[in-house]
Formats: C-alpha cells, structure tokens, sequence
C-alpha cells in the first residue's frame, strides 16, 4: 500500500543516541517527500526545539510537539492546543521532588525551570532551545501550561516519584516515560496519537493511509492506530510487549528510519 503520510518521532528514532540527525535519515526524508508523501515529526520536544530539526530537514510541515499538547502548521500556525488543568498544576507544584529529579514546565512557547541544570541543554544542541530560570512559581500562568518532565540520571528516583505523582494525581493526569531519563506528566487523555487523529481528520486522511515510527511509551496510541507502526530496535521494552505485532526495525543508531524508507517506500 501507498501511504499518504509518513510521522516520525526524534529522540531514540529520527534521532542517534547523540540527538543528532543522521545523513541518511536527511536524504531518505527528503526523497519520500519528493515522492508527494507528507512528513510530520511527533515529539515530546518544544515546538521552538522541534522547528531547528524540520528546517535542517528542509520540511515546510505540521509538527505535534510536546506529546500532542501542541501541533503547528508549517507555517507555524497553531492548529491543536491542550492544557493541564489547573487541580494537576497544583498538585505537581506542590509535590516535593527529590534532589535529584529536575523539574521542567512547558508555558506556551517557553521551557521554564526553577533551577539550572546544564546536562539537559545537551538534548537541544542542534537547535539552541533554551530554558528560562524563574525565581518562584508565582511567575507562572496556569492557564497555558501544556506539559511538565521530570528528569534525572537516577531512574530509581523516577520510578518512586511516578509511582507517588499516580496516587496523588489519580485521573487529572497521565504520566509515563518517553526516555529512560525523562518523566512526563501529561493532560489526561492527550497524546500523540491523539493529536495525529485530530490533525488528519481535519486533512481527509484515514489511519491506514498513515506511516509511523517510534521507540518510547509516548509513541503507544500513535503506532497503534497508524497503519503501518513501526517500533525501533532500542525501542522501551514496555512497548515492545505492548505492541507485539508491530514490526521491529532497525536500530536509531543505525539509520533505521532511513533503511526501512529505502526498501519500502517507492
């Protein structure tokens, strides 16, 4: 089958290990697209981060950033917009982190943070996204704030904090994780796939007419209601057992997007 509408998700697929865009996976998107078919990168990342990656791609096309809290037309129209209730906000502001879980807050078209925390920078090298240090919570605007990561080298330290942030927040949120260091708390029932189904209902286009790849609990509602899901080697195992029949592709680090588009994608 032809697809209309090929979506990839960035770290751990689009992406090496070194958030860097891959030479063959820049020729292989830029032949498909050629083709007439549509690319549209599916992201947990900031819209602004996210926008570096689509014009290195050389893509005028709609990103669903923040996990399908956001999607933007190519032109950088706002198309879907989804926040956190307030009751969530709260009680994730209140919830004392551990030292050493950082605590990132997505506000419209900021990353804000409480502390300084140089490492995560390293994730938005090729765009220079940057966060902004505020001094209080005081500062923030509950009514636009779309998406909260908690991030840490420890994953111990994750689990525990998810394990309590699911009792306290109970059905104002969900919260799972995109990357093994990466923690997020999302507005219930908001997703990628989601976000990917309100978008291409508004465009005419059915899920079997869609292509996607991805490798994190992030990507689960968006590769199960595709067409044709395609899950990455060193994708979570979590969602390899959640998918068991979806194939398994090449590795990110070994231009799995690129190689599969090559064979299969005329």
């Amino acid at each position: 089958m032809k697809y209309k509408v090929i979506v990839c998700d960035l770290d751990g697929t689009l992406l090496d290990s070194d958030h860097t865009l891959l030479e063959d996976n820049k020729k292989e998107i830029k032949r498909v697209s050629e083709l007439g078919v549509k690319v549209i990168l599916a992201t947990g990342r900031h819209y602004v981060d996210v926008r570096a990656v689509a014009d290195e791609l050389g893509l005028n096309t709609c990103i669903v950033g923040s996990n399908g809290t956001r999607v933007y037309s190519g032109n950088g129209d706002q198309l879907i917009s989804h926040n956190h209730n307030v009751s969530a906000i709260d009680v994730v502001l209140n919830y004392k982190l551990p030292e050493d879980v950082h605590l990132n807050i997505y506000q419209g078209k900021e990353w804000l943070v409480l502390e300084d925390h140089e490492e995560l920078l390293s994730f938005h090298k090729h765009s220079g996204f940057k966060y902004r240090k505020i001094k209080d919570i005081s500062e923030l605007d509950k009514s636009e704030i779309n998406k909260f990561y908690l991030y840490s080298n420890k994953k111990e330290s994750l689990l525990q904090v998810e394990k309590e942030l699911k009792v306290e927040l109970g059905d104002l949120a969900d919260i799972f994780f995109s990357y093994f260091s990466v923690l997020e708390i999302m507005p219930k029932g908001i997703s990628k796939g989601l976000a990917l189904e309100e978008l291409m209902r508004n465009e005419g286009v059915g899920s079997n007419e869609i292509m996607a790849f991805g490798d994190g609990l992030n990507d689960y509602e968006m590769l199960s209601w595709v067409g044709k899901g395609l899950v990455m080697k060193n994708a979570d195992n979590e969602l390899k057992k959640l998918l068991p029949n979806n194939e398994v592709i090449e590795s990110n680090d070994d231009s799995g997007v690129a190689k599969y588009l090559r064979d299969n994608v005329k």
